[in-house]
Order: C-alpha cells, then structure tokens, then sequence
C-alpha cells in the first residue's frame, strides 16, 4: 500500500475521504492490483525555502535535521555565524539576501544575539530579523522561531523530540486530546474561561477533540478551569502525563511559571508523558527572553524527553483583552483547514497580523505584541489537528491474477482503524468497463473493516 503524503507528512488516511481509488493494471493475463493512490504534494517550481541560522559549534549537529526537511520538500540552507555575520544588523542581511519564507535561529540569545525592544520592553526580540521593509517596520514578512538550547546535548535532545514525532502515524489516541487551562485569579477567570470555551465549541469540539477533565470523556479537551472546576496542579500534572496534542493556559504568570493554578518549571521537569507538540501561554513573561536566564516557556521546549515540542508564548506583560484577541486569531488560524493546518510559524504570524487589525496602525500595543510573543521550536512544524477522524486501510490481498474470459470475485479486507469510532462511506473509481464493485459493509465503522468484491465480466 503506497503512503499518503500532504505538506511533507506522512500520513495513514485522510479526514474527507469518501472514495478509494484502485489502481487496475493489466498484463498478459490481467492482473487487478489494488491499493490506496498517493495523493503525493503538488509539485512547485519554487520550493518554500527554509533559512536556518546557527553558531558555528552548533551546526553540524543539525545535518539530520536539514535531510530531513529536505526529504520534506523544503529547500533548506543552513548557514553559520561566521558565515552570516554575528551582529543582528548583519544576520537580517543575510536573511534579507535569502528572502527565506521560514527561519529558525539556533541557539540562545548568549550564542546567537536577538535585538532589543523599541516599544519600551524588557524583553529581547527576534521581530527585527523578519522586518525587511525598512528601518522602522514593524511588520514580520515570515514565518520564524527561536531554538534556545545553550549546548549541543540540549540541541540533540530537542532534535530526537522533534524527529520521533514526525514519526507518528497519527493513530496514537493522546494526540486527539486537548488540555485548556484557566486561571482562578479573581480579575482573570471569567475571561479565561469564557475565550477557552469559546474556541472549544468553535474549533476543537467539531474537530472531534476530547478530554479527561473534569469528566472521563469531556468532548472537545480538557477544561482545567482553576475557578469553576477546582483544577489543580496535580490535573495538569496528569493531563500531561497522558498526553496531549494541544494545550493552552490563559490567565497570570511569570519566568518562573502560571500562577493559578500553580505550576511551575521544576513541575514541568518531572513530566515523563510524551511532548505536548504545541503549548501555548497567554500570561506575561512566561517567554522572557534573556542571555544565560531559562524562562518558563524555555523548561517546556528544553525537556530531554518530555515537556514540549513548540510554545507560543510572551515574554513580557500582557493584558487580557489583548490576550483574548490574540487567542481567538490563533485558533482561527491553526484551524482553518485541520486536515491540513498551516506551519505553526505561519499559523502565529497570520494570527499576530489579524490581531493588528484590531488596533490603529503604529499603535505601541500592537507592536509590543509583534516583540514580544515569539514562537520557540520548529517554524515549519505541522499539527495532527486531523487525528481524531484519521484513518488506515490495510488492503489485503494487495494484487490478484485473473485470466482473460473468466469471472473472478476479489474480496479485499479494509482494515479501519481511527483514534475515535466514526463511519466511512467507500467507494470506488478508476475501474475498466466491465468491473463492478461492492464494498460490504458500507458504510463501515471504525474501527472495522469491510470487504470489497470486484466481479470482472467475461468480456474483459
């Protein structure tokens, strides 16, 4: 059975698909060969192009990691501080040069420098790298991230994390499970939770997304609402330890952690359940960006084998209609095709662009937020936001031989098997005249599996 692929991925199954295509070949005596077609990505011209820039000590740990996203489609350069200049000035003219639509900046701000704020922030920023239309613009003109490891072990650490998830198959039930997490403070929860239950209903409740808190099988993801349902540190702790394929906390925080309920980095430390792929913080300054100083955002993404594998975070203070807006965006963003959502990196640009749009041009607040709310991990990363619908099929057999003037009936075995039960509606095109086909049952659960009858006329 040939794989499907879409943007790079390998995947099993397709959330929409209602028809099986069947290859026919014919040989001397004709042989029926049947299997699922390669959708295959669309050929481009112009492959997306992926800069990705490094100290010198640090890049020739990421060879893998560059034949990998090359395998993917991307045409990827990689370039050294020697090679690119190590001043800022001199690093977004060689990102300019390359006019790259991804970037990822390797290493922490004591090994690849960011730029200092100029709206008045505390924090570092790499806005400046991506910001090609003049010196005053404000505006990023591409997807990027920042990889802050301090040394090579960290950096392969974060590699094997990343490269066991492009692995995934999609099947596995925690990645169809979401955590959205709400502060209990007095002035933020109603906010908090009003926006999470908002953007459950919206995206991940159709999406087909579950939960485990507060009830066993709680549709849409996890409402860890600190207020209304009591969550504690020890719900995250075992949400996490599960799994989950997306989690967002809303409310107060700092370097150190959220503070209602409170969790902090040495909590996130002993998580030994498998990485969240994007974790996202809308509170102030989990992802304060600063030589030789681990934030909170920087404890997730820096798990040896846990924590997470992406975090969206700011690293300075943030305010909650902001956070709301902003909140809203994202989700409309990722989710605006789940069966095959954007990069993260672009997901959080499309969405920091539209949360401008809530604002007057130039205004410190909006500029403030391109400065300050950064994406740690991988910008071309894509999520399984499809997962809960996802399904394989198992052809068995996957050819037969049948003689010319004789009637033959080839029972195939789809196998189905999905994170969730569902149905699948099957059929069939692609077949010679004087082929039928019967797919028995139809439609079929899953998991489960249907049997598919070809009767071949004597004529053919």
């Amino acid at each position: 059975m040939s794989i499907w692929r879409m943007g790079g991925r390998r995947r099993s199954g397709w959330r929409w698909l209602n028809g099986l295509l069947i290859a026919l070949g014919l040989m001397i005596c004709p042989i029926f060969t049947a299997g699922v077609a390669d959708a295959g990505v669309a050929l481009q011209s112009n492959p997306p192009r992926y800069l990705i820039l490094a100290p010198d000590e640090l890049a020739p740990h990421l060879a893998g990691y560059v034949a990998a996203k090359q395998a993917q489609g991307f045409d990827v350069i990689l370039k050294t501080l020697a090679q690119s200049g190590q001043t800022p000035t001199e690093i977004r003219s060689a990102v300019s040069a390359h006019s790259p639509q991804f970037l990822l900046l390797v290493g922490d701000a004591d090994l690849l420098p960011a730029w200092p704020s100029r709206s008045g922030l505390t924090t570092l920023t790499d806005l400046y790298y991506t910001t090609l239309d003049g010196p005053w613009d404000y505006t990023p003109n591409l997807a990027y991230a920042r990889l802050p490891v301090h040394s090579a072990a960290e950096l392969q650490s974060v590699l094997a994390k990343w490269s066991a998830y492009e692995a995934l198959d999609g099947s596995q039930p925690w990645l169809s499970r979401a955590a959205f997490i709400a502060s209990g403070e007095p002035a933020d929860y109603s906010t908090a939770e009003q926006i999470h239950t908002q953007m459950i209903q919206t995206h991940t409740l159709p999406a087909g997304f579950t939960g485990q808190f507060p009830n066993a099988t709680q549709p849409g993801g996890d409402r860890l609402y600190a207020h209304t349902h009591a969550a504690t540190a020890a719900d995250l702790t075992a949400a996490f330890k599960a799994g989950r394929g997306l989690a967002v906390y809303f409310g107060q925080g700092g370097e150190l952690g959220w503070n209602s309920p409170y969790f902090t980095g040495e909590q996130v430390q002993q998580l030994n359940g498998p990485p969240v792929p994007l974790l996202v913080s809308f509170a102030s300054r989990t992802a304060h960006l600063s030589p030789n100083q681990i934030s909170f955002g920087e404890t997730w993404l820096l798990h040896p084998a846990s924590g997470a594998l992406a975090v969206i975070a700011g690293g300075a203070d943030t305010t909650r209609t902001a956070d709301e807006r902003l909140e809203k965006e994202l989700f409309r963003a990722l989710f605006s095709n789940p069966a095959a959502p954007p990069p993260v990196g672009e997901a959080l640009r499309t969405a920091l662009l539209a949360f401008g749009g809530y604002y007057a041009s130039g205004e410190t607040l909006v500029k403030q937020y391109y400065e300050m709310y950064t994406l740690w991990g991988d910008p071309t990363l894509r999520l399984w936001l499809d997962a809960p619908r996802r399904f394989s099929l198992d052809l068995q057999p996957q050819s037969a031989a049948v003689c010319a003037g004789q009637s033959h009936n080839l029972p195939i075995d789809a196998q189905l098997n999905s994170a969730n039960p569902f149905t699948i509606t099957l059929s069939l095109s692609g077949q010679p005249p004087g082929v039928s086909a019967v797919f028995s049952p139809n439609p079929a659960s899953s998991p489960g599996n249907s049997v598919l009858t070809l009767s071949i006329a004597d004529a053919v």
